[in-house]
């Protein structure tokens, strides 16, 4: 189960008090609707519905960066084109910029108090941004040809506070560029090959390279930016260090599993044993910094952990808690407090050094993962799986409250109105919570699995007639099937060739429950299994053809990432995305045409999700049960950053989006 402290962070995470007005610099709200899309019958911003007022969404992938003198933490967000700066105690937006960025923006934050400039790196390209401190305004965009095998360039870069200049090194032009406060350009440092890390001295005007000349030999190089002299302060045998930090008194510490403080010849001071090595290196006084990813689960929990270590002895102080992939640090040297920017997670960790155990949370993003509806109640429950590892009730008559926030990172809903229930399993615990939709607290199953960590999502299916629920892990390839009235497994089982590792991402494995039996799919691999209740071993297998539609990717299967099964009772057919199988045999009867897939079926037609016009935005799309031709199709949602979960409600003939980056559902009505 979960340890007693983090099960106190948890409890910490409470509905963020509105905000008395909105953030400053914020335009009219995008609805996220396609061209020539209806009006939504009724829709849920979960940002709107936390703060009062409509605020940017960040998703994941948290960066920070400190303002001593406004007192405010800026963050930003793989997903968005906005920077947010919060209050540091309550987590409100109290200021955002829009910086005119598109796509998926992996990037690191940067504060140069005494100038007031705000520096946003990419790590994908070298693209850069400035933002004005005092004004909120954006006052330079730099974007340099970056084009080349490395698949994220630009991710090693550092501040000077001593002349303002951000480095940037560019592992697909091979440069090391100086910008200065203002964007301006200097000339680029030479000499050095392959950079894997940067750090500046405290008082700048030095900066320490990790650098790799050769696929054999790793160097640490000291450069005097002032003066520009490089000294070489020694080479390393075997695996380089992850990450260096460079102090004023010209000793530094390097970062792996095993963490060294040397002096500038790099001897030895000392030598700290962690889990893994630290994603990144601060310095809040004698006190070194290091977020590890995946701490918790190392020492048998979930979760990550931040080493507070003695810079002179090289002890280890505390291993705090934090929330999922902890990486970015940011310091309030004054406050005496560091900032923990959670990758995996909408959340930043705030801890005093002072009294670690005084740690919490700010919430500072949501999702829209995953949607349901019960249609006995007209109730809808919405996962926010990155935004907290909620999910909330959005009641019939609008109003929306806080259901469930017990399972560390739930990555799929299923509704069973049979039983009253709402089944949910937790990705790093491997555990399935199942709450009673009319109150009590939530029973949980041992999957009897390894937990998962990284970014290789899992699948739930669950068939309500039998109350048997089948859960995939495709980071490890491991099924488990249990019954949810016993609380039993009924067996586990490894598929080898669905073990993709933690980074694979989403959408790796899908599995569904029916007609007595378990479906499981590889889209990478293009092939589907069948297998029994009991645990029979495979029942059949099967290959899936080659897709339609036009905006198909043959190497990855269907383009979409999430529940793409669906069996058709009343036909006796099973969907997967676009193809359409035979449920003993698995072979595909037929397939349908375009990129879509089916959420709802009955007698008079199957309703779908489908991409829309333009490649990226989602349609509704209705077909005839008979024929499966397409009879009609409605442009939805606009070029969502993950395409979108569908449930529909066929009391009321709506059909709920769920826009996971937007953090945000629409109902549309499907006549």
């Amino acid at each position: 189960m979960i340890p007693t402290f983090f099960t106190l962070l948890l409890a910490c995470q409470t509905p963020a008090a509105s905000t008395a007005r909105p953030p400053d610099g914020l335009p009219a709200p995008e609805t996220g609707l396609a061209r020539g899309a209806p009006t939504p019958v009724a829709t849920l911003d979960l940002e709107t519905a936390r703060y009062g007022v409509s605020v940017p969404n960040s998703v994941k992938g948290i960066a920070v960066a400190w303002d001593p003198q406004r007192k405010e933490i800026w963050h930003s967000g793989i997903f968005s084109t906005w920077l947010v700066a919060n209050d540091p105690d309550t987590g409100d937006p109290v200021r955002a910029v829009d910086i005119h960025v598109d796509g998926f923006n992996p990037a690191t934050l940067y504060i140069d108090a005494r100038r007031r400039r705000l520096f946003w790196v990419n790590s994908r390209k070298e693209q850069i941004r400035v933002v004005d401190l005092d004004t909120g305004k954006l006052v330079k965009q730099i974007d340099v040809d970056s084009r080349g095998l490395a698949h994220y360039p630009t991710s090693t870069h550092a501040l000077d506070i001593a002349d303002g200049r951000l480095w940037v090194f560019n592992a697909n032009t091979g440069t090391l560029n100086g910008y200065d406060a203002s964007g301006g350009q200097s000339r680029p440092l030479t000499g050095v090959s392959r950079v894997l890390d940067i750090s500046v001295a405290p008082s700048g005007g030095k900066l320490a390279l990790i650098d790799i000349p050769s696929p054999r030999s790793a160097r640490l190089l000291v450069i005097d930016t002032v003066a520009g002299r490089a000294v070489e302060a020694c080479r390393f045998d075997g695996r380089p260090p992850k990450n260096v930090l460079l102090l004023d008194d010209g000793d530094l510490v390097l970062g792996g599993a095993h963490l060294r403080r040397v002096d500038s010849h790099c001897s030895t001071r000392w030598t700290l044993d962690l889990s893994e090595p630290p994603a990144s290196l601060a310095l809040l006084g004698d006190t070194l910094v290091a977020p590890l990813p995946t701490g918790g689960v190392r020492d048998g929990g979930i979760g990550s952990q931040v080493a507070l270590i003695d810079l002179a002895t090289g002890t280890l102080k505390a291993k705090v808690p934090s929330r999922y992939e902890a990486r970015h640090v940011a310091v309030d040297a004054a406050g005496g407090r560091v900032f923990v920017g959670n990758a995996a997670d909408g959340s930043i960790s705030v801890i005093p050094l002072a009294d670690p155990a005084a740690t919490h949370i700010l919430l500072v993003a949501s999702s829209a993962d995953d949607v349901v509806v019960d249609p006995t109640t007209g109730d809808r429950y919405v996962l926010s799986r990155l935004g907290g590892s909620r999910i909330y009730r959005w009641k019939k008559d609008g109003s929306v409250e806080l259901f469930a926030d017990q399972a560390p990172w739930p990555f799929a809903l299923e509704i069973d109105l049979k039983r009253r229930l709402l089944v949910a399993p937790s990705f790093f615990e491997a555990r399935l919570y199942v709450w009673p939709l009319d109150g009590g607290d939530p029973q949980t199953i041992d999957l009897g699995i390894p937990g998962s960590y990284g970014d290789t999502l899992g699948e739930l299916g669950y068939d309500p007639e039998t109350g048997v629920a089948a859960v995939i892990m495709p980071a490890t390839g491991w099924l488990s099937v249990v019954d949810v009235d016993t609380a039993r497994i009924h067996y586990t089982h490894r598929f080898e060739s669905l073990a993709y590792g933690e980074e694979a991402g989403p959408g790796s494995a899908s599995v569904a429950v029916a007609a007595g039996s378990v479906y499981v799919a590889g889209p990478v691999l293009g092939k589907t299994w069948r297998l029994g209740l009991d645990g029979d071993g495979v029942l059949a297998s099967g290959r899936l053809r080659a897709a339609s539609g036009p905006h198909h990717r043959p190497d990855r299967g269907s383009v979409y990432a999430f529940n793409r099964f669906h069996f058709d009772a009343d036909a006796g057919r099973l969907f997967f995305g676009a193809h359409v199988l035979d449920p003993k045999t698995l072979v595909e009867t037929t397939t349908l045409d375009g990129d879509v897939k089916v959420v709802y079926s009955d007698a008079q037609r199957l309703i779908a999700l489908g991409v829309g016009a333009d490649g990226h935005g989602d349609d509704i799309v209705t077909l005839d049960p008979t024929s499966l031709a397409e009879t009609s199709r409605i442009p939805a949602l606009a070029s969502p950053t993950t395409h979108a979960e569908g449930a529909f409600d066929p009391t009321t003939g709506v059909i709920y989006l769920a826009d996971l980056a937007r953090a945000r559902v629409s109902g549309f009505r499907v006549e």
